[in-house]
């Protein structure tokens, strides 16, 4: 089963909690056009599940622990599990398909299997392979790529037993990685960037306030230059953009699910500025507040 992902749902410490699941299987495969999201980018995030991109149009910019790599039509990416990630329109054209999957599906099921024990749990805690590039210049990363696509068909088609072939192509992906990863990493390793997470909490807690890159900055004992430093480093974005998606996020969603008006959600998510946040909300979602609740009144 093919889906189509146009928004990241996040629970607590940014920890996406959308289930990844197909018909009750541990996986899930995605279409994503980064120009259909809120401010044309994937908000970083991370989750327990390995994640395998292809991008199939145009250029796509991924920021990974706190490294960019700009990837081209046919290429791909491997994110290790529990790795903070996000994703930016880079160019006209950002299209990619992503297979996002729970160690259970190509192990055999839950628990500590000899699968889980001698490869993945070690791979997965392995911090010197946050990501892993996958080019079309080295043979067995082609490979993983051709095998990529063979995910994105047999998601896409549905025939039976797809999932069969789904797990199959995801296997041997993920055997071709262990095999000849090395464990090294695509980038040299770098320090957590915990405080990250900590600014980025206390926007979600504080959102609808006023608050300041000064404030968010205090939040994880840093000096202000040093949180934008920080924010363009892991994020690939600043402090200000970051709460204005964020914002503009919140308001959407109340747009869609409640009838609350525009004016009261526009000061609920932390503007102060009516005009100011129309026309911020249009320069991100391409229509206005109303014109987005029109079109999304079925799910309110």
């Amino acid at each position: 089963m093919l889906k189509t992902l146009t928004e990241i749902k996040m629970g607590k410490e940014h920890c996406q909690y959308d289930a990844h699941k197909s018909g009750g299987f541990p996986f899930a495969v995605y279409y994503s056009d980064i120009e259909k999201y809120i401010g044309q980018h994937i908000p970083a995030h991370w989750h327990r599940e390995f994640e395998i991109s292809l991008v199939i149009r145009g250029k796509v910019r991924f920021f990974v622990d706190g490294s960019e790599q700009i990837l081209s039509e046919g290429e791909g990416i491997f994110i290790n599990s529990n790795v903070f990630h996000g994703m930016n329109r880079f160019g006209d054209s950002s299209e990619f398909v992503t297979a996002v999957f729970d160690s259970s599906f190509i192990c055999g099921g839950e628990g500590e299997s000899p699968f889980m024990l001698k490869y993945i749990k070690p791979l997965a805690s392995d911090g010197r392979l946050p990501f892993l590039r996958l080019e079309n210049g080295v043979l067995w990363q082609t490979e993983c790529l051709d095998l990529l696509r063979e995910v994105y068909s047999a998601a896409r088609e549905e025939n039976f037993a797809f999932e069969f072939s789904v797990r199959e192509a995801l296997t041997k992906i993920m055997i071709s990685i262990l095999k000849n990863s090395g464990g090294k990493s695509s980038a040299p390793a770098r320090p957590s960037e915990s405080s990250v997470f900590e600014m980025c909490e206390f926007i979600k807690q504080n959102y609808g306030e006023n608050i300041s890159v000064k404030e968010i900055a205090a939040a994880a004992n840093i000096s202000e230059r040093e949180c934008y430093r920080r924010f363009r480093s892991v994020m690939s974005t600043s402090p200000i953009k970051y709460l204005e998606s964020l914002r503009i996020r919140k308001a959407a969603e109340l747009l869609a699910e409640t009838q609350n008006s525009v004016t009261e959600i526009c000061f609920f998510v932390g503007f102060s500025n009516g005009s100011y946040f129309s026309h911020r909300f249009k320069e991100m979602l391409g229509c206005s507040p109303l014109e987005y609740r029109k079109s999304n009144s079925q799910k309110a």
